[in-house]
């Protein structure tokens, strides 16, 4: 669809330098946010004055006269050739952007942007989950009243310093061969027998039927009194299934074996040393190590420039919007947009893109053992889609003959990027386009003509 943008200046009064004609924007299916519409219609204004791009900034978008929210579907306000109305004005903050909001995603303080910690582990109802079941009787019995509550409080802790690792973990291991893009946040039953049977952890004394009864367990406990047949594992599930497995395969007094573990939190940690961190989380490990390589190349002014357009094609892939709601990215609605591109499964695997992902949410550490643990772990933020960008553009040029050097491809794989999410247009009825490699030369001459 094409949608219409008539130019009006905030103050009411137009400048005399912008006599601006309306803009017609090339929108595709309109799945774009209003707010990116408003950025590509100041964007092109000052293309065509040859200005620098980021000279001008929206400030509201009109419907009729009614301002709009946003942050909601083009398509959902205006049909093919409708209009809006873009009051804008100077940079650099638009629509009433506050100061502070704009230093935290323009410096990259990342620390800011993550949730707490604890409202994860919080989630985790340990009653309904029943790991006091775990404990025997017998051991409850010949310990303090107090033991059970320091155990499961014990427990808690350990989710928490691992939380991050275990979180890497469920969606590495979602990656699997019968995994569906489309819901890498939960996990079948298949796919959980399939990752759990690769690390080692089922032999004749801990057969794979246990997997289909923890499983079993812990949906049960989430999905008791529901009437929902088809169960699968989300990723505070997943850890659910963990501490289970741990529970049973070394509780003590087992024929097979003349050891164990009384405590709980004791099966925990050796299910985590023994199989979970040298089967899963160093293989991740490895991988993101290779990826960090990206960012030892002169790139920083390249992403600096590309910032503006990395915003717009980050409201370009999102689906779901929500008035005032925190902008982020969710990783379904990414790899949607990759897959439609042509980038996904071909070039960029799901676990290439999830690797990325989680690496992008803890960047610059590369020890999965130290990543955090987060509530949405898969949201991308401006910050983290310009690192998650960058590392996937990286993998892509490692299966090129690099004939060209690093920056050079990643601006032309962002400049891709940038058209495949109608942030540039090229040959729109002779409305003037700027790309990516342009944008430098622009800024560098301001008064140098729009290119023909």
């Amino acid at each position: 669809m094409r949608v219409k943008i008539e130019l009006e200046h905030v103050s009411g009064v137009e400048p005399s330098f912008a006599k601006a004609k309306p803009v017609m924007l090339e929108c595709g299916l309109g799945d774009q946010v209003v707010k990116w519409a408003a950025f590509a219609a100041c964007y092109r204004l000052a293309n065509n004055l040859g200005e620098p791009i980021t000279k001008f900034v929206p400030q509201a978008v009109l419907l009729r006269g009614q301002s709009l929210d946003i942050n909601i579907v083009v398509r959902s306000v205006v049909a093919d050739g409708e209009s809006l109305t873009v009051q804008y004005g100077e940079g650099p903050l638009a629509f009433g952007e506050s100061p502070n909001s704009k230093q935290i995603l323009s410096a990259g303080q990342l620390t800011k942007m993550r949730e707490d910690p604890n409202d994860f582990i919080k989630r985790m109802d340990f009653d309904a989950l029943d790991f006091a079941s775990l404990l025997d009787e017998d051991v409850l019995q010949m310990k303090s009243e107090k033991f059970l509550g320091e155990e499961l409080e014990k427990l808690k802790g350990m989710l928490l310093k691992n939380g991050g690792a275990l979180l890497a973990s469920f969606f590495y291991l979602n990656c699997g061969e019968e995994s569906n893009e489309m819901s890498i946040d939960r996990m079948s039953l298949s796919l959980f027998r399939e990752a759990i049977m690769n690390t080692g952890i089922v032999n004749e004394y801990f057969p794979h039927t246990k997997l289909t009864e923890i499983f079993e367990r812990v949906t049960d406990a989430k999905h008791a009194d529901t009437k929902i047949e088809l169960r699968d594992l989300k990723a505070d599930d997943f850890m659910a299934t963990l501490v289970h497995m741990a529970g049973e395969k070394f509780q003590p007094g087992l024929q097979h074996q003349t050891w164990g573990y009384f405590e709980l939190t004791e099966r925990f940690q050796h299910l985590l040393d023994d199989f979970v961190t040298p089967k899963i989380v160093e293989r991740i490990g490895k991988k993101v190590s290779s990826l960090k390589k990206a960012f030892k190349h002169e790139i920083d002014d390249l992403l600096s420039r590309a910032r503006r357009y990395i915003q717009m094609a980050m409201y370009a892939m999102q689906e779901k919007r929500t008035f005032h709601e925190r902008q982020v990215l969710k990783v379904n609605s990414f790899i949607k947009s990759l897959v439609a591109w042509d980038y996904a499964p071909e070039d960029l695997s799901l676990t290439d893109v999830v690797t990325a992902t989680l690496y992008a949410k803890n960047f610059p550490e590369t020890d999965p053992m130290q990543w955090h643990t987060v509530p949405q772990p898969l949201d991308l933020n401006l910050e983290e889609l310009e690192i998650c960008l960058t590392v996937l553009g990286f993998v892509l040029y490692q299966k090129t003959d690099k004939e060209e050097d690093f920056p050079s491809y990643l601006s032309e794989f962002l400049d891709d990027i940038f058209h495949y999410a109608g942030v540039i247009v090229d040959g729109s009825d002779s409305e003037e386009e700027i790309s990516l490699s342009e944008a430098e030369s622009r800024e560098a001459s301001p008064q140098q003509g729009a290119k023909q």
